[in-house]
């Protein structure tokens, strides 16, 4: 699923590469899409935007893949970022994602604060959510730096987390194996 919406998220993002005048349009998409809730195209669109306009300290990337100007992506950012954090608390923002965007967006603009921290902390205690987590950030040829993990979550204790499932005797599907390989360093990173 995470590369369906990478894929069907590039649709709009290439039309107006190809076409400026698409501009207004994936305006008008994206606008509707985010006032309905949806939030996995609309999170990743938000992320292309953050990186094209070089927002919350990050670099500026050369592409015409933004429809949304510099102001209207901070804004929109900042929106969308206060609303996930109040689903994260409430335990429903990363249960149910197919990827970390949102969580992303929430530490380049330093919304995901210590409470956001501990409660990822506590829920990473159970083996699925270690293992759904553990995929988003090196499933696949994913790979995510321990420094952003260690901002997510308390490092240590993720790193001690993984370890403790690789070193079980507990059944673990081998794309949740690998993951947790490269998470702890033994594999490819």
């Amino acid at each position: 699923m995470h590369e369906n919406i990478s894929n069907f998220a590039s649709i709009l993002e290439q039309a107006v590469v190809r076409n400026q005048l698409y501009r207004e349009a994936a305006v008008k998409v994206f606008s509707q899409l985010k006032n309905d809730g949806e939030n996995e195209l609309v999170a990743r669109w938000i992320r292309t935007h953050i990186f094209a306009h070089g927002l919350f300290g990050n670099p500026k990337e050369d592409t015409n893949k933004w429809f949304l100007d510099a102001t209207q992506t901070e804004a929109m950012a900042r929106d969308l970022a206060m609303t996930w954090r109040t689903q994260h608390l409430s335990g429903k923002l990363i249960p149910c994602r197919w990827d970390l965007q949102p969580i992303y967006t929430m530490v380049d603009m330093e919304i995901w604060d210590e409470p956001c921290r501990s409660l990822l902390d506590t829920a990473l205690a159970d083996d699925r959510a270690l293992d759904g987590f553990t995929l988003m950030l090196y499933g696949g040829a994913y790979a995510t730096g321990k420094d952003t993990i260690g901002k997510m979550c308390t490092l240590g204790k993720y790193l001690e987390r993984a370890n403790s499932r690789l070193s079980s005797s507990a059944s673990i599907h081998m794309t949740v194996s690998v993951a947790l390989q490269k998470a702890v360093g033994r594999g490819a990173s």
